[in-house]
């Protein structure tokens, strides 16, 4: 189940990535949209609960609550919507792609779960997946690219460092409290989003000189699509998202993630209405493959390590009183 909650969030989270070229908008329109609308259905969930959740936060949690909204929502959807318009949605995702590794490592660094030598072949996969991509931007296939391919990269990879510290802090805080309320930490987490969205706004104005707003035709589309990502792909995605960290850990998690940039890949050419091209087939082929060898990997180096502990803890009959001689 955990496994499924983790693929539904990033079948909605890949939705973000074809979005900002369905909307006339740079980014930071469909960006505050999307979070306002995940703020307030998350205040009217806290509401309806009788801001219970609310209640029991300390200092230290509005911290938490407003960081992880911030790196894990706002900032990071305001760097990658940007990135989209400049570089196009197909290249950003599958550079975006680099993150299961990227969490991956991180995770099982901080929490060792499985021998590195266990995934060196899975991480190769991935990599000539990603080698692949690269190597066609670099020869000049400018045919899915946007006009600043340049910027919009450089975006995306900092919108990557952006979810990856999000990504561990959330799953390792959920792992380890896993009696933890998933409507509560998703309406929680949409709270501190809502309390960034000034910031982002402050400087979206700072480095534009003012507020672009919408012309009336294009009004509709981003209402809309503020609508579908604020509560499919945030706050649905959230509550997903957040009962499968407390099951998985955040290496787990990490490989997961790269379904999210297939969903995109997919949905990119839906929208197009084309099929995908043999770079990014190859592309989707590897990953994906290399994902599932590495999640097969680690599933067993998991099982591996329970029969381990089972193994050592002592049989019942080892302290039956009745095969104990009493001293004399």
């Amino acid at each position: 189940m955990a496994v499924v909650c983790a693929f539904g969030a990033t079948a909605l989270w890949g939705l973000a990535f074809v979005a900002p070229e369905l909307v006339a908008t740079d980014g930071t329109e469909l960006a505050l949209g999307r979070y306002l609308v995940f703020g307030l259905s998350s205040v009217l969930v806290l509401a309806a609960r009788g801001f219970v959740a609310v209640r029991d936060l300390r200092a230290r949690d509005w911290r938490r609550i407003i960081l992880l909204g911030l790196l894990g929502n706002s900032l990071f959807y305001s760097l990658i919507s940007a990135g989209i318009v400049s570089a196009g949605s197909v290249p950003v995702a599958l550079v975006f792609a680099v993150l299961p590794l990227m969490m991956a490592a991180v995770g099982n660094v901080r929490r060792p779960v499985f021998r590195w030598r266990s995934v060196l072949g899975p991480f190769l996969l991935v990599a000539a997946g990603l080698a692949v991509n690269a190597a066609t931007a670099l020869a000049g296939d400018l045919a899915v690219l946007g006009p600043r391919p340049v910027l919009g990269l450089v975006l995306a990879v900092l919108a990557l460092l952006s979810w990856l510290v999000y990504g561990i802090w959330n799953s390792e805080y959920l792992h380890d409290r896993p009696l933890t309320s998933s409507v509560s930490w998703a309406s929680l987490t949409g709270l501190g989003t809502l309390i960034t969205l000034p910031a982002i706004l402050a400087v979206d104005v700072l480095v534009r000189g003012g507020i672009d707003l919408p012309a009336a035709g294009d009004l509709p589309a981003l209402v809309a699509w503020s609508i579908v990502l604020g509560i499919g792909a945030s706050w649905v995605a959230t509550w997903l998202w957040a009962r499968a960290s407390m099951s998985l850990g955040a290496s787990v998690l990490g490989l997961l993630i790269v379904t999210e940039a297939v969903f995109a890949v997919l949905y990119s050419c839906l929208v197009d209405r084309r099929l995908p091209s043999p770079v990014e087939s190859l592309t989707a082929a590897l990953t994906i493959g290399g994902v599932a060898w590495g999640l097969v990997s680690i599933m067993r180096a998991r099982a591996r390590a329970r029969g381990r502990v089972a193994a050592a803890r002592p049989r019942p009959h080892d302290h039956d009183p009745r095969l104990t001689t009493p001293d004399r």
